[in-house]
């Protein structure tokens, strides 16, 4: 139930995320992850089209270059016609288009080696690291996260102008390394909680009562069913959930702290107390008493 039909069929069936909704969102998706080899993506799809058209009927299905095209096609088509899209779905398609990407630009030649995207490739971190600061503030990003990507799209911006002759080079790749593992590992915990629920699962599971359930509201990340100790019901009935709040002491109910600030002024909701808050969630338990959403006294750890 969780993987198959919540994760998947309903997924595909149902808008879980009206913004990413549209036919078209994985257009700018697949710009922007294969970029900058993505602005020579449609000559290899003509290519591959071509060869198909050209080639004897018996032997279509053995062509190279028509199998990853319709690879290409398939997988983007398929999810585009999901109801529910997220950036990572069409991850299957990017290893034919890297294949039929290369076999175009070694047919291109001489001719290739003037396509240089490297420039366009630096342009375009610059443009991200922007557009990554203006909006961090919108999605709650720690400051953490926010540095490491910064320093992730400078570095790939300088690598990517940077001569690769002697040292250079040599310090191009030790810097993009360096960027990779400190993305990686060292400040893994603190980045955690801004894709994860797995802090929020372990308070949940200590203090919601035996035996009972976890109400998570407005949030679909499986991680949160996956780490918590009680079951996990997810629902999107912020009424339904309001009255619970107010009339049944106990609940626990993870939720945005955005979702939160709604249920307060618009239902009045104000019997909870705050039993931990990260930047993405904050996790509630209904009391008998107005508690104004006063924290709970204990706090609790990772460990």
């Amino acid at each position: 139930n969780g993987f198959l039909e919540a994760n998947n069929v309903s997924r595909y069936l149902t808008a879980e995320h009206k913004e990413t909704s549209p036919f078209w969102f994985f257009l700018p998706v697949l710009l922007g992850g294969f970029f900058p080899w993505s602005l020579a993506l449609p000559g290899a799809l003509v290519l591959a089209w071509r060869q198909g058209k050209s080639a004897q009927a018996e032997r279509a299905a053995d062509n190279p270059a028509l199998f990853f095209g319709l690879w290409i096609a398939l997988v983007f088509v398929f999810f585009s016609a999901s109801q529910s899209k997220l950036v990572t779905y069409i991850f299957p398609l990017y290893p034919a288009a890297a294949v039929l990407l290369g076999s175009w630009l070694s047919k291109r030649g001489t001719a290739a080696a003037r396509f240089d995207p490297l420039w366009l490739y630096a342009a375009f971190n610059v443009a991200l690291g922007i557009a990554l600061w203006k909006l961090a503030p919108k999605y709650q990003v720690t400051p953490v996260t926010l540095w490491l990507w910064e320093l992730t799209q400078t570095g790939a911006a300088l690598l990517a102008v940077m001569p690769r002759r002697g040292g250079w080079w040599a310090a191009g790749v030790g810097t993009s390394l360096f960027l990779l593992i400190a993305w990686c590992s060292p400040t893994w915990q603190v980045r955690e909680a801004d894709i994860s629920e797995r802090q929020t699962a372990i308070w949940a599971s200590l203090t919601t009562p035996s035996d009972s359930v976890v109400h998570a509201l407005g949030l679909k990340h499986p991680s949160l069913r996956f780490y918590c100790v009680w079951p996990v019901v997810y629902t999107d009935d912020h009424p339904a959930a309001a009255q619970d709040i107010q009339t049944h002491p106990g609940v626990v109910y993870a939720l945005r702290p955005k979702v939160l600030d709604e249920l307060k002024t618009k239902y009045g909701v104000n019997r909870y107390e705050e039993m931990g808050r990260t930047a993405q969630t904050v996790l509630i338990r209904a009391t008998k008493q107005q508690q104004a959403g006063s924290r709970h006294a204990l706090t609790f750890s990772a460990q």
